[in-house]
């Protein structure tokens, strides 16, 4: 058995679990893990930038410990059906309870196989004080607030300036700083990295340049990078349950081929990387 340990976005958890699937009244269980793997997801929600990827490993490794008081800005709880089998670890509420630093350590991690990485955004979050990174929007802190109300202004300039919050965009030099720290926090495990989706057909400039720079920072440091580019050709975005278009997530057909290709993926960077080490 194949232990995988995906860090990002509902982009890549939901292609590879199993969780019903509802569809004219009817709810069907989906399981699309193949054979010979098991997925382990780290429970502390969602990841968007390289340094949040960096900094969520160094937790669950035990090397960084969260001080309570900033459970709340660091971790964002998703709602269940976005993240499947990737339960909110509910060490982070009686912190944030009690004022007791959690211990995220994750016990299954030095069993991991391989590691999946998604980064879709370069716009990083860091505490000035503590130089955490934070969340981009923490419903942990201020519930009820939509990406919608704060826009290009952002949540901690418009919410908490007191918080003293340093929002930039990491440029080649810090992604590439974060996957060689990703490639040496995962070490001798490979690592795999994507990116969000995004293809002629439908063309974003921001989504284009983080796979630009997460390619080069690839290449130039290691591992294997995926590109997801034909499944959006292929099937497109989902709609909405109110008819709009959903510019985010693959439409489920999609979502069950990109889950076959990761895992096929993983199970090919597995056996070069076992027939190396032989």
């Amino acid at each position: 058995m194949k232990l995988v340990l995906p860090l990002g976005t509902c982009r890549i958890y939901r292609p590879l679990c199993a969780y019903h699937q509802e569809a004219d009244g009817k709810r069907t269980l989906v399981d699309n893990v193949q054979p010979g793997i098991r997925v382990v997801y780290p429970r502390l929600g969602f990841f968007h930038c390289s340094g949040e990827v960096r900094q969520a490993l160094r937790i669950l490794k035990g090397e960084l410990v969260v001080p309570a008081e900033e459970c709340r800005l660091v971790f964002r709880k998703e709602p269940p059906p976005t993240t499947p089998h990737n339960e909110f670890y509910d060490a982070i509420t009686r912190a944030i309870q009690t004022g007791v630093p959690p211990d995220l350590r994750l016990a299954e991690l030095p069993a991991i196989d391989v590691f999946l990485v998604e980064i879709c955004s370069l716009t990083r979050q860091r505490s000035r004080r503590s130089g955490l990174c934070y969340v981009a929007n923490p419903n942990l802190y201020k519930p009820g607030v939509a990406y919608a109300d704060f826009g290009a202004e952002g949540f901690y300039a418009k919410f908490a300036p007191e918080l003293d919050v340093e929002v930039g965009q990491e440029e080649l030099t810090e992604v590439e700083d974060n996957v060689a720290a990703i490639l040496a926090l995962c070490a001798p495990r490979p690592v795999i990295f994507t990116s969000h989706f995004n293809h002629p057909g439908f063309r974003s400039a921001t989504r284009a340049r983080v796979r630009e720079l997460l390619r080069e920072a690839v290449a130039r440091r290691g591992g294997t990078y995926y590109e997801n580019e034909h499944l959006l050709a292929k099937h497109g975005f989902k709609k909405n349950p109110d008819g709009s278009q959903d510019i985010h997530h693959l439409t489920r057909e999609g979502e069950l081929e990109h889950g076959r290709e990761l895992q096929a993926l993983i199970l090919e960077v597995l056996e070069r990387s076992e027939s190396t080490s032989r």
